[in-house]
């Protein structure tokens, strides 16, 4: 890999192999960017308007992605650690083979996008919403998921154990395709409307 060391991206651009390093690309308005087994440390696009943006086979490490708007975005075979994703919009995008590990992800739109063998391991997605959206192998590992929003999702092999699930909002028709601990059966129990008293 290389040092990146222009101080703009360009429309449509394609990125390969390339680190950036304490880059800064905040409020800017991109569409069509692609990047190929890129590396991103401490940098900050936040506030950027980046559409159909494909990232494959990248690394992100303590950078602030906050109130990005990447609709219709790509993420394949990347990873994210401890980045900032606050107020995130993905609507319409598509998650594969991903990773995020203690990651900032609450109030973040998935909505209408599609991910399949994902994973969330000690991320934050409080009040996210994952409306209408296609979870496919998707594990949620010791995850905060309060209030998050599940209405309408497909869901298939969606793994909560270890999450705190307080307020999540989900149908009991949609319960098939979770996977839950024992700690968890009380809320869901409640959630289909099965009432609880002790003898």
């Amino acid at each position: 890999m290389r040092k990146f060391l222009e101080k703009m991206l360009e429309s449509d651009g394609e990125y390969k192999e390339f680190i950036f390093k304490d880059f800064k690309f905040n409020n800017e308005s991109l569409g069509g960017l692609f990047f190929d087994f890129c590396s991103f440390v401490e940098s900050n696009l936040s506030y950027s308007v980046l559409d159909d943006i494909y990232i494959k086979s990248s690394t992100f490490e303590r950078c602030n992605l906050s109130n990005i708007k990447t609709i219709g975005g790509n993420l394949n075979l990347s990873n994210f650690l401890k980045v900032k994703f606050t107020g995130w919009d993905l609507e319409n995008g598509v998650l594969k083979n991903t990773n995020f590990v203690s990651c900032k992800i609450n109030l973040v739109n998935f909505s209408g996008s599609e991910l399949k063998e994902v994973v969330f391991k000690d991320c934050d997605l409080k009040e996210s919403s994952f409306q209408e959206v296609v979870l496919d192998d998707v594990r949620f590992i010791e995850c905060d998921l309060r209030m998050a929003d599940f209405s309408g999702a497909s869901l298939k092999k969606v793994d909560l154990r270890g999450s705190k699930i307080e307020g999540l909002k989900i149908s009991p028709k949609q319960f098939e395709g979770i996977i839950i601990d024992p700690s968890q059966a009380t809320y869901f129990a409640l959630l289909s409307g099965i009432k609880i008293k002790e003898l």
